[in-house]
């Protein structure tokens, strides 16, 4: 005779691997937003579907239940049930974020991963976020699937005999394997793959995030170019002349705040000049300031006084002073007109040197292969290859330390014939 049991066996790690990445980024997302309980609640206020008054109540609330569902698929407390959970809370926050696209027209403000959200120029990217959710919600689910189906069950018979005792022992410690939960072996796959994957991830995303900054950069400087214009217009054709060849200049900051600028230091001081009369006398406006910059300890600072889009020092000189043979002293200090400048569409007029910084190979110096932004003359901007810009005057602005005469080996600063010149070939 011969009797029948039902033997359960679990199959692989695959879809032990799979159906781990919702609770674990649930997990990861509440430990972020723990560290900036404040910035989440403020992009939840930001939605126009969320109450205002109950922002903070609903910002603690997610965060408990992340917390809550990734914790507990960690500890091993009822696993098969956070693996529902997990998808279908991102299903309702994935629901939410698409409701609100829909009522604005635009992405609503996420702080989704908290302080772990690197890449911040693409938080308020929808395709991004919603994808991001897309494919851990396909992940859980069909490691789910996969999982359940896994425990198939296999018919054997089972001979009596004096092998009996022995294959009673075995089904009873299958049995236990099957109810105990995720072996090591599995574990250490699952954690494995996941560091695979962030490895894979993490350099794309970065390239993303330059990507994200210099467009951002390339944008403002279109924006400040078109103010030059304005300028000029309103000024009898005259580029930003503010500082003085023999005195320091004192501009008013703000009104507990005056700076003292040499003549040279305009490179990086137009944007308090300017402010009064076209930036409604904010010289912190954030178009002045590429994505990023000025932040400490994950906040960003509230003055930031310099800004990084550089003023092309051969605006501040006549044309002459900027040739070997041509330079005589300060008496060629002067303001520049629109009309001398020749080459309009390579002629640079703002530099983002903050960009450029970041580009920097490992001596310190500029990379042969970067490319900053840089807004000219004709209202243009584009990032340029370093290759293809014009080596500067050696020589820089020629009045020592203090007037920036450093600038020489900054891309477009110095320009060789000054506004008659060209900075790109």
């Amino acid at each position: 005779m011969r009797d029948y049991r039902v033997n359960l066996r679990p199959r692989g790690s695959i879809g032990t691997a799979l159906a781990c990445a919702c609770p674990v980024a649930l997990l990861l997302a509440g430990t972020g937003k723990v560290w900036d309980v404040g910035a989440f609640a403020e992009s939840l206020a930001a939605w126009p579907l969320v109450p205002p008054p109950r922002a903070g109540a609903l910002a603690l609330a997610v965060i408990s239940i992340e917390l809550g569902i990734g914790a507990a698929w960690v500890l091993g407390l009822r696993r098969s049930l956070m693996e529902v959970l997990a998808p279908a809370l991102l299903i309702l926050f994935s629901g939410a974020y698409a409701a609100h696209l829909v009522v604005l027209g635009r992405p609503p403000p996420c702080n989704c991963l908290g302080v772990l959200m690197a890449i911040r120029g693409m938080e308020d990217d929808a395709r991004w976020v919603l994808g991001r959710n897309s494919v851990l919600i396909g992940a859980g689910l069909i490691g789910g699937f996969i999982r359940r189906g896994a425990a198939v069950p296999r018919i054997r018979a089972r001979p009596r005999g004096p092998t009996a005792e022995v294959q009673r022992n075995g089904s009873q410690k299958d049995a236990r394997v099957a109810a105990g939960g995720f072996t090591l072996l599995e574990v250490v796959i699952a954690v494995a793959a996941i560091a695979i994957l962030l490895a894979t991830a993490l350099p794309s995303l970065t390239r993303m995030r330059h990507s994200a900054n210099v467009a951002g950069s390339l944008s403002n400087l279109r924006q400040h170019t078109a103010v030059f214009t304005m300028y000029t217009n309103d000024w009898r054709d005259s580029f930003p002349w503010f500082t003085h060849p023999d005195a320091v200049v004192r501009l008013r900051y703000e009104h507990d705040l005056w700076l003292s600028v040499h003549y040279w230091f305009a490179y990086a001081t137009w944007n308090t000049a300017l402010a009064p009369g076209y930036y409604d006398s904010n010289p912190n406006d954030d178009s002045l300031f590429p994505i990023g910059y000025g932040k400490s300890r994950g906040r960003e600072s509230t003055r930031r006084v310099f800004t990084p889009y550089w003023y092309s020092s051969a605006f501040l000189a006549d044309p002459l002073y900027w040739g070997y043979q041509t330079r005589r002293g300060k008496e060629q200090w002067r303001a520049t007109r629109s009309v001398e400048v020749r080459f309009s569409s390579k002629k640079a007029l703002l530099y983002d040197s903050w960009t450029g910084f970041q580009q920097m190979g490992p001596s310190g110096l500029v990379d042969s292969n970067c490319a900053p932004p840089i807004g000219f003359v004709d209202g243009s901007a584009r990032s340029i290859g370093f290759r293809s810009i014009r080596p500067g005057y050696w020589w820089g602005t020629g009045g020592g330390p203090v007037y920036a005469a450093w600038l020489h080996d900054q891309p477009a600063m110095c320009t060789l014939d000054g506004v008659r010149g060209r900075d790109v070939e």
